[in-house]
């Protein structure tokens, strides 16, 4: 899988940082990741040169930053990658910049998932607060969201577990299926 990293918020974060820590995940991927779960992927960044330009309705901002046109066919980062192997896009961008988009939402520091026409999966991590100041930790974030896109890219696998639900005894819980997460159970821990 190749997971293009498309620096939006050069204002805030540089090429340099980004690539630092790439590199650093990389590393993470193959020596941490890897040998456990039998799942990789290459890195890259890209840049956008294109102008934001605020506020375009909600289907052709993701239209945009998906890569695709009207008709559906790639633009951008996304022409790139080999519909054959797969790939993903992660977008770092400044909440302050997408607060329009994702009112719904709310302010979180990524998500990822499967958006509009382009069947490729797409991530966004936020590299400042919801008050406009830049993140110290969004590399964390940026590090959780890959790993989750190699072992689950288009969010739909499963896994069977015992029913969490902390009301139903032990002894009365049920099996369930649960979205396959690597990172959301250990969210308040990091390294």
């Amino acid at each position: 899988m190749l997971i293009t990293v498309v620096n939006e918020a050069q204002d805030t974060v540089s090429n340099q940082d980004v690539l630092g820590v790439l590199r650093a995940i990389t590393s993470q991927v193959s020596h941490e990741f890897e040998p456990y779960w039998n799942l990789s992927a290459r890195l890259r960044l890209a840049t956008n040169h294109r102008p934001v330009v605020d506020p375009p309705t909600t289907e052709e901002v993701f239209l945009d930053e998906l890569g695709i046109d009207r008709q559906g066919r790639p633009t951008g980062a996304a022409m790139q990658l080999d519909p054959i192997v797969g790939g993903a896009l992660i977008f770092l961008q400044s909440w302050e910049r997408r607060r329009h988009q994702y009112r719904t939402l709310g302010y979180c520091y990524g998500f990822h998932g499967m958006y509009g026409a382009l069947p490729l999966p797409v991530g966004y991590v936020f590299i400042t607060e919801e008050d406009g100041r830049p993140r110290e930790n969004w590399s964390l974030t940026l590090s959780h969201e890959i790993l989750e896109l190699i072992a689950n890219p288009h969010v739909n696998l499963s896994v069977e577990a015992r029913n969490p639900d902390p009301n139903v005894p032990a002894e009365k819980k049920q099996w369930v299926f649960v979205r396959r997460e690597v990172c959301d159970p250990v969210l308040n821990s990091s390294y």
